[in-house]
């Protein structure tokens, strides 16, 4: 599932989010701003990810050019929320700017990957 934001003075998405599963494990591909105003679309997806039995969640990053402190807390909500379940949260693919974004809001608490996705990983 694909949940797209458009704001009125753009003409391209500002956040798309791809849900994929594979098994017990699930993906969440970001592209493009994850900002105040963009939350939604993440949102909708997350909701979606409550209905579906994941022991790990692979959020991908590689496609995300920019992050504000309020997205990073929704993916620090996101991470507290898969580890209460009893499952696994890792963050791939983060440039240097979201990486400091997300280690400085969550205080290192959310695991990312500084390497790129792995085939089986990508395929998800």
């Amino acid at each position: 599932m694909i949940e797209t934001v458009i704001e009125e003075a753009e003409v391209e998405p500002v956040l798309q989010v791809e849900l994929r599963t594979s098994g017990t494990t699930c993906g969440l591909v970001l592209r493009g701003n994850l900002r105040d105003t963009t939350l939604t679309a993440l949102e909708a997806q997350v909701d979606q990810l409550g209905c579906v039995p994941c022991d790990e969640v692979v959020v991908d990053l590689r496609q995300l050019s920019a992050m504000d402190g309020v997205g990073a807390n929704v993916l620090l909500g996101l991470y507290h929320y898969v580890v209460a379940r009893g499952g696994l949260l890792r963050v791939t693919g983060a440039c240097d700017e979201v990486t400091t974004t997300l280690q400085s809001v969550g205080n290192g608490v959310i695991p990312i990957d500084v390497g790129t996705l792995s085939a089986t990983d990508g395929s998800l």
